[in-house]
């Protein structure tokens, strides 16, 4: 009977370690799927942020050009309005002297 304790308690500390190494496995396999989980959370806020600064950027690119623009327009139409001024003042000038003359 001795024999057959024996056997039974080494057959319990053998499931016992069993039930211990599964617990250990799932364990292991929870924490990995969650760490794989944080890091596909993680890669996709990278590129949401890149995204989001990506388009910013070509936002604030395409508002720098709209006002450059915008600048370049208004200085072509003061020059031009510079160049008709004096063309009236040298018109008004040639008029006037033909008067005298």
């Amino acid at each position: 009977k001795d024999g057959e304790y024996d056997a039974m308690m080494a057959r319990f500390k053998i499931d016992q370690l069993h039930a211990l190494n599964e617990r250990n496995i799932q364990s292991i396999e929870t924490q990995m799927s969650i760490d794989v989980e944080l890091v596909s959370v993680e890669s996709n806020l990278t590129v949401q942020r890149i995204e989001d600064e990506t388009r910013m950027e070509t936002e604030k690119i395409r508002e720098q050009s709209i006002a450059d623009g915008e600048v370049d327009i208004a200085k072509t139409k003061a020059e031009i309005d510079v160049l008709l001024a004096e063309g009236e003042l040298d018109v008004a000038k040639n008029i006037a002297k033909g008067e005298k003359a």
